[in-house]
């Protein structure tokens, strides 16, 4: 209940010294308007100003309008009380300077967030960045170790050596047809040599295609 009471009295003292201090913003103008109207501005404005106060205490990290102690308590309601006078006399001032205070903040604030966006998107990408070098790592060892596994199958069951068994597999399993396709595994005496000990062993054919030679496995027809 005491907190509640605490709160309404806060408000009361908005409302009636934003009002007092906004008649004495009236009072201040040199040139003073004709109408009643020209009095009730400065008041709203006050009372506005007043109502914005907490907030630049709120920024300023101040606790008078905290609930404590009652003899503190009244002390704070008369720093207040002065607080409200000095933000309705110069309302427009106090505003505009409130209004830049926050929205300086909420950018900084916004552009902080926006650079830990921007942090963790290039971690998030870094991290894909390795799942997908490990995986291509990981599909290569898994390619490289089966073709080294098949001529070494073709090793064991053909009687050749690592060689004739790997020019045998490119030949049978990449489809290549051409000596000079094979020249990129060894020198070209070396591989004419092997491609002939194939034609031999009666592994591989050679016949010509429009004045090209080709060579391909002994099951393929031509």
């Amino acid at each position: 209940m005491k907190e509640v009471k605490h709160i309404k009295i806060l408000i009361a003292i908005t409302i009636i010294a934003g009002a007092i201090g906004g008649i004495g913003n009236y009072f201040m103008i040199d040139i003073k308007p004709k109408n009643a109207i020209g009095l009730i501005k400065p008041i709203i404005m006050g009372i506005i100003a007043s109502a914005v106060l907490p907030l630049f205490l709120k920024l300023a990290s101040s606790n008078i309008l905290d609930y404590v102690e009652e003899h503190l308590r009244y002390k704070n309601y008369i720093y207040f009380v002065s607080l409200c006078l000095l933000a309705a006399l110069f309302a427009d001032v106090f505003l505009k300077g409130i209004y830049a205070k926050v929205f300086n903040e909420v950018s900084e604030e916004i552009a902080v967030i926006e650079q830990k966006i921007e942090n963790s998107n290039e971690k998030v990408d870094y991290a894909l960045y390795n799942i997908k070098t490990e995986k291509t790592k990981t599909l290569i060892d898994k390619k490289s170790k089966t073709k080294d596994e098949e001529i070494r199958g073709y090793q064991k069951a053909l009687n050749l050596d690592k060689m004739e068994a790997t020019v045998y597999y490119e030949i049978k399993t990449n489809k290549i047809s051409d000596n000079k396709e094979l020249y990129k595994l060894g020198s070209p005496e070396k591989i004419d040599n092997t491609v002939t000990k194939l034609k031999k062993n009666n592994l591989v054919k050679e016949f010509e295609v429009d004045k090209t030679k080709m060579i391909v496995p002994k099951n393929i027809s031509n």
